[in-house]
């Protein structure tokens, strides 16, 4: 179970990404979404799982040239000794369900 400061760390992390994913030119990437943020439990890695309709090799690669005015923003936000390490990550899980529906329709 989550505590209580880690679930609150994520939604900052969460909040301060969408503002990087919003300045984001549509010709680079459309339809950009966070669907989960995850921390290491000693709080020093955030892993952030992002999905898109176009482009998300490229948003990935937008986000991470962005990680440090990320952890700024992050850093204003909350009173911590250390901010996480943003770690961005594709999220597939919706291309796994995807092909678990065909499968279980083949059968």
């Amino acid at each position: 179970m989550k505590g209580h400061r880690t679930v609150q760390l994520s939604g900052i992390i969460r909040t301060i990404v969408a503002r990087f994913i919003v300045e984001l030119p549509p010709d680079i990437a459309m339809g950009v979404s966070i669907n989960e943020v995850k921390l290491s439990p000693d709080l020093q890695y955030a892993d952030v799982y992002v999905s898109a309709i176009k482009g998300l090799p490229e948003a990935i690669e937008y986000l991470k040239t962005k990680k440090g005015a990320i952890r700024k923003g992050i850093a204003t936000e909350i009173n911590a000794h250390t901010v996480p390490v943003m770690r961005f990550h594709a999220d597939d899980r919706g291309e796994k369900a995807d092909k678990l529906d065909r499968l279980i329709e083949s059968l």
